[in-house]
């Protein structure tokens, strides 16, 4: 199972995302080429003709670096007790409509957890998360944290957790969402305050970036929680 000292040196983390701009007229008006290039995805992409291209940004720009950025990075930190018996999860977010803002808090972080040989992680981390925080870095003309960078490195010389890819444990075709996890082993479930298809309308009707901040939080705990039952200590020293 999962060495718990490796989760005790982790940085585990979960963003949140939004369209660039608050709907389709208005990425027409203040970014052009970023329209024209999301009139071509729609083309290609969408494949139910019923939904106009404007729905359809509505619905998916947010899971596309291309058209969205990053509004929310919280992350957590396992504490374990002198005693190795019990633990606290301590959580932070760097939140807000200044997306360079929080990619630079973001790169100090991880600059220095790579200095630490810290591992990061998340849940569907490597398929989400770290593929978009790289290319918005990319985007917004940044340098890319190397604990974040897989271009040229090997699988064993990633240090990445993604407690999905886990879960799986070796499957190529189980697809489990957190929520389903957590309450499988008696959790909480994460999405108590609100869900993933709410922060669009909280970031950009309401500036409720707190509460996205703080229901982001609460999928960092969840997955820690779930990552912490994949170890031997939670068992057998506790």
């Amino acid at each position: 199972m999962l060495d718990v000292t490796i989760l005790d040196n982790s940085v585990i983390f979960d963003i949140e995302t939004v369209p660039i701009a608050p709907s389709y007229e208005d990425l027409r008006t203040d970014n052009p080429a970023v329209f024209e290039a999301f009139e071509y995805c729609c083309k290609f992409t969408n494949k139910d003709a019923s939904i106009s291209c404007e729905d359809y940004f509505q619905k998916q720009a947010s899971f596309n670096p291309e058209y969205a950025k990053v509004c929310c990075f919280s992350f957590g930190k396992l504490h374990l007790d002198d005693n190795g018996k019990d633990y606290e999860i301590e959580t932070r977010s760097y939140y807000g409509p200044d997306e360079i803002k929080i990619l630079k808090q973001v790169a100090k972080l991880l600059e220095k957890a790579n200095k630490m040989n810290f591992h990061i992680g998340g849940h569907n981390v490597k398929n989400f998360d770290n593929p978009f925080l790289i290319k918005r870095y990319i985007i917004n003309g940044m340098p890319v944290p190397e604990i974040l960078w897989v271009g040229n490195k090997k699988p064993w010389e990633l240090k990445v957790l993604d407690s999905k890819e886990l879960w799986k444990s070796g499957s190529w075709t189980q697809n489990t969402s957190m929520v389903e996890i957590a309450l499988t082993l008696g959790l909480q479930s994460p999405k108590n305050i609100m869900d993933g298809g709410d922060v669009r309308k909280e970031y950009w009707e309401n500036e409720a970036y707190e509460k996205i901040a703080k229901y982001c939080e609460g999928d960092v705990k969840a997955t820690m929680e779930i990552l912490l039952r994949l170890t031997d200590w939670f068992y057998g020293k506790r």
